[in-house]
């Protein structure tokens, strides 16, 4: 049987193989029937960040593609556009936008982040998609577009806001009031426009939420979070607060939250948190308790370095409180800007049966034990590690350097900003690949995914049959063996967004 003989049912699985858009692109080529299966899967996600080579261009031509070919637009269901040519001399782009979106009749999710980039037009168009139900947008207007149009999204359930400046902080209260949003992200960057009283007045209206991300907002305190999560009536499921300042209640805040009248984290699964200070732990560690958790995310906050010692008995303390509790669901452990104590990852390893994915500070004069701990875990399919650095600070919209450390990569990084990771053991600031895959072949078989820093492997599995060492002539045995590969897929790794400031 040749391949072009195969069920047409199995092409979309097979082409499902395919991450990269120029490996898809290639395949619309073959013939008319790949083409037809191809051409959704190509333009179903797209993705245009501004670290990418060409990034502007890249827009003007994707913009004139959709917008010159409705019956490829209509396959786009999700949109991300963080970078913008705001002028050209030779097209309107405002009026190639609104174009190409027009056509976009089955857009579900649209991201539009550029500053300056987004206009009434383009929302006027955005809010008449039957489709379109997540939005993340710059929350800048600065006379680009009406903030008032915000209220025209009813059917959005997912928002997030970049910035956003006073005229669009009014309008938050009359669109939460239309639409029935099931997450909510607000990245402030410090300013002080959402506070208590813009949450406790948004409260009643965010029932259904199931994620609330709350970003930079230093004129946020315990009681407007807490106003929003003790009127949702379906249970929070995940819960960001990252840059908090130093002032916030975290004691207040967890009696609240777990006080037996208004026990309002019994659905929590998924909690990021960036912390000022140790003493947090143990309150985190009360909050969590009636928490069905499956994923915790720690980082210290900005401009704080924690002091922990890796036998710090409280920090010992708290790992085993966690794992003793959360033991059974516990897929993902990410701690950033703070050393893990080795004793602790080996007891999560050891005790955590569903973990997933396992993001830690690490030195490398502790390499050995760190994967000595990470062979005890069945499960593990995602490790990322970065070595401690004498100053953690991180930036936005950098690129994770592949084995190749081409380009065009398709991830992006929030990459470590120091002046370099403590050199012991011949590792400078990234590993090489053959150090890397060192490290890979002690760990689980379970492993998908290895990171140092800011690059990243996929560990891929090769049949090999091994050389006849016997005197009959029978064929060798066959054995997988894992290799270290360029990261090909076309969403960012997931350790790469954990620190968000």
């Amino acid at each position: 049987m040749h391949f072009l003989d195969l069920p047409l049912e199995l092409l979309p699985s097979i082409l499902a193989q395919l991450l990269r858009p120029q490996h898809l692109a290639s395949a619309c080529l073959v013939n008319h029937t790949f083409n037809a299966f191809a051409t959704p899967a190509l333009y179903r996600a797209i993705s245009v960040f501004a670290w990418q080579k060409d990034s502007k261009a890249k827009v003007v031509q994707l913009l004139d593609t959709l917008s010159n070919n409705p019956d490829v637009a209509k396959h786009v269901r999700r949109l991300e556009i963080r970078d913008f040519p705001k002028s050209t001399t030779s097209i309107n782009i405002e009026l190639l936008a609104t174009s190409a979106l027009r056509n976009c009749t089955n857009l579900r999710s649209c991201t539009w982040t550029r500053d300056g980039a987004l206009t009434s037009e383009i929302l006027q168009v955005l809010s008449a998609c039957d489709a379109l139900r997540e939005l993340e947008i710059n929350g800048r207007s600065a006379g680009r577009y009406d903030p008032r149009l915000l209220a025209s999204f009813r059917q959005i359930e997912k928002l997030s806001l970049i910035m956003p400046v006073l005229d669009v902080v009014r309008q938050l209260p009359r669109l939460v009031q239309t639409a029935t949003l099931s997450s909510l992200t607000l990245i402030c960057k410090m300013s002080p426009l959402v506070n208590d009283a813009l949450l406790k007045e948004i409260a009643p209206h965010l029932c259904y939420l199931q994620q609330l991300s709350l970003i930079g907002c230093p004129a946020v305190t315990y009681r407007g979070v807490f106003a929003v999560l003790r009127q949702n009536t379906i249970g929070i499921r995940s819960l960001s607060l990252e840059a908090l300042p130093a002032k916030f209640n975290i004691v207040a805040f967890a009696a609240a939250c777990t006080s037996a009248s208004q026990s309002v984290v019994s659905h929590l699964r998924s909690l990021t948190l960036s912390i000022p200070s140790s003493t947090w732990l143990a309150h985190i560690l009360s909050l969590l308790d009636p928490a069905p958790l499956e994923a915790i995310n720690l980082y210290a906050a900005q401009n704080f370095r924690i002091q922990l010692t890796l036998d710090d008995a409280a920090y010992i303390a708290f790992w085993d409180g966690i794992v003793t509790r959360h033991a059974q669901r516990l897929q993902r452990v990410s701690v950033h800007r703070m050393l893990m104590p080795l004793s602790a990852i080996r007891k999560i390893c050891a005790s955590c049966l569903a973990l997933k994915q396992l993001f830690v500070v690490v030195g490398p004069e502790d390499l050995d034990e760190f994967t000595s701990a990470v062979s005890l875990s069945r499960s593990v399919a995602e490790i990322h590690i970065n070595f401690p650095q004498r100053s953690w600070s991180f930036v936005d919209n950098s690129s994770p350097e592949s084995e190749s450390g081409s380009e065009d990569s398709d991830a992006e990084a929030a990459e470590p900003e120091a002046e370099g990771p403590t050199q012991t053991e011949g590792y400078g600031a990234f590993m090489t690949p053959a150090q890397a895959l060192a490290l890979v072949l002690r760990f689980p078989e379970s492993i998908q995914l290895f990171g140092c820093n800011s690059r990243v492997w996929k560990v891929q599995r090769t049949i090999r049959r091994l050389a006849n060492s016997d005197q009959l002539g029978t064929s060798g045995e066959l054995v997988a063996e894992r290799e270290l590969v360029r990261y090909d897929g076309i969403d960012i790794p997931e350790q790469f967004l954990v620190v968000r400031t």
